[in-house]
Order: structure tokens, then sequence, then C-alpha cells
């Protein structure tokens, strides 16, 4: 099915990648921890709007379309790292064997040659768990309690989202599925909200709505310390560990959402840039590329003789930008002319 892009949601998907881009560059300080609070479920959100369009194939065909959407680009890109970081490392092919063993079983922070390619097995797992429960539940209501009952029994049982060791990231996606069972179920909303086709009253509401989440989205970032050790206290108030940790998984949930608010509405704002669509749309190369990005980006950079202070926001802006851009320029069209297959894609869906 040949399918209309939506112009807001890949300027959305491409702020999420320039943030899991500034995330990834070290070391730690507020902005990583702040984009690390929203840009992952903020992906797997975007991913549920086009459930819909899904749900209605058979389970094979269901399935057939999840391997060549996720897993096959999994599969492309790291033989890609593999190769790359072999390479890096003067030609040494003692880890291929470990290497090959990581791949096979995609499990987060444990893909050495490219850690960031576990998001692609953990939309698969998310994909198939949400096609089950639509297939067995056919209340919605039904399907957003028991994500997010999974999300909550997940985080106190298997300590998610941070301690994955699952094979295809199924324990993440246990976490995970209830940002795309609400991404599913608001995206039909999302889409028929145009400020052309509503009354000035609703788009005074809108706005407001939409300068509220901005600010209270700046205060978070001022004071995100401040605010995890609030969520760490305030769930401290039982004596029972299951409910101290709901109650912080209730916090940090709202306030994650508050930050995909923030996106969705810079991203209506900024719907007509055609650099933040151009990265929306190419968000699997982005992803795959990351790593060889990155060596190039500071393998130039030193050759040049600059020195960038990694450790200030401005500059982890940069980096990420430089990163995309470099992928951009050696791949975006090599790979959709020539092995579309290789990002998930037929020809027909670049357009």
């Amino acid at each position: 099915m040949e399918t209309k892009r939506v112009e807001w949601v890949d300027v959305c998907k491409g702020l999420a990648i320039l943030a899991i881009f500034i995330g990834h560059i070290g070391p730690q300080d507020i902005i990583t921890t702040f984009v690390f609070r929203y840009h992952v479920p903020l992906f797997f959100f975007l991913s549920g709007f086009f459930f819909s369009r899904r749900k209605v194939l058979t389970a094979k065909d269901y399935i057939i379309k999840c391997i060549k959407g996720t897993l096959v680009p999994y599969m492309f890109f790291c033989a890609i790292n593999i190769v790359v970081e072999i390479v890096v490392n003067n030609g040494d092919v003692s880890k291929i064997p470990a290497f090959l063993t990581q791949g096979l079983f995609g499990v987060r922070d444990h893909i050495d040659f490219a850690v960031q390619l576990w998001f692609l097995t953990c939309l698969f797992s998310i994909q198939i768990i949400y096609y089950i429960l639509n297939r067995i539940l056919k209340k919605s209501i039904l399907i957003v309690i028991i994500t997010f009952t999974m999300t909550i029994m997940s985080a106190f049982f298997l300590k998610m989202p941070f301690n994955t060791t699952m094979f295809l990231n199924i324990d993440s996606a246990i976490y995970y599925t209830f940002f795309y069972c609400i991404g599913d179920l608001i995206y039909p909303k999302l889409e028929s909200l145009s400020m052309s086709k509503t009354d000035d009253k609703t788009k005074k509401i809108i706005k407001m709505f939409g300068i509220i989440t901005l600010i209270v989205t700046f205060y978070i970032y001022c004071k995100f310390s401040v605010l995890d050790e609030a969520i760490r206290r305030h769930s401290d108030i039982s004596s029972i560990a299951f409910i101290n940790t709901t109650v912080a998984q209730i916090i940090t949930l709202f306030i994650t959402f508050i930050l995909i608010a923030a996106n969705i509405i810079v991203a209506f704002s900024l719907s007509k840039s055609t650099y933040l669509a151009d990265m929306g749309k190419n968000t699997i190369i982005l992803c795959g590329f990351e790593r060889v990005s990155m060596i190039i980006v500071f393998q130039v950079l030193g050759f040049m003789g600059i020195q960038l202070k990694t450790g200030q926001v401005i500059y982890k802006i940069l980096i990420a930008v430089l990163k995309a851009a470099v992928i951009q320029k050696l791949f975006f069209k090599l790979f959709n002319n020539n092995i579309p297959w290789a990002t998930g894609r037929s020809v027909k869906q670049l357009n």
C-alpha cells in the first residue's frame, strides 16, 4: 500500500534522531540526561502512528512486513558496522565470533560494534506484541491498561528500561509498548488537528497549550537534576517497593509525555523544514551509520586541528548536526536510489 508522507511527522522524527545523536556524545551532562528522558520513547511513540494501516493484515503478512521494515535493515547495518569495526582495528578479526553472537541476539548495550542498532530489534518485538494484543483485545481501553501495566511490571520485576538481557530486547519491548500504543491511538486526533480547520477560539486554546508546554519543557531542562531528586524522594513513600516503583514510573511517564508533546508542537511549527523532514525520512540510514559518522567527524576535525569541547551543549549540537550532514551527503541518495530495501522501504515509499 502506497502511503503519503506527513510533513510534521517526518520533522518530528528528524528532531528525535538529532536528540539521539546528541545523547550519544559524551561526556554525560544536563543535555544528555534531558534527551535520554524522551528520545527513545518519542521514536516508539511515532512508530505507533501508522499501525492502523497494518493491523488489517494477516499474521503472516504482518510479520513479513515487520521483518522487511526492521530486521532486514538491522542485519544489513550489523554487517556494515562489523566491517567498519574490523577496519578501524587494523584488520583484527578475532572479535568477529563475538560480534556475530551479539548481532544475533540484538540486546541493548550488548552490541559493541553499533550499540544504537538495538532500537530496530526492540521495535520488531514491540510490533509483534502490539499486533497480538490487538488480535486478542478488541477494546482500545483494555490495550492501554494492559500496556501501561506492562510498563509498571517490567520496571519493577525486570528493572526496565536500562537492564535489558532478553533476545531481541523483548524485556525492553514490554516496557516501551505503551508508548507505541499511545502513538497508535492518538495519531488520528493529531492528524485531524489542522489550524486552518479550527475556529479562532480553538486556535487560541491550542496556542496557549503549546506555549505552556514549551515553558514547562524549558523548566524541566533547567531543573532536571532537581526533578530527578524529587522523583526519588516522592517515590519512597511506602515500605512496599512495588508502590514506590509505580509512583516513580507514573511521574517519569508524565514528564516524558510532556517532552513528547513539546517535540510535536515544535514539529508542527517547523513542518516546512525540508532539512528536518529529510532527516526524518531517513532515520534508519542515520541510525545505521551513526558510529561511522562519529569516526569520520572526529578524524576530520582532528586532521584540521580543531578541538571541540564536547562537554558544552552548543558543541554537542554542532557535532550531532555534523554527523547527520556526513551521513546525508554520503549515503542518503546512494541507499534511496539503489538499495532502498536495506532501509526497509520499497522505491515507491520514498516519495
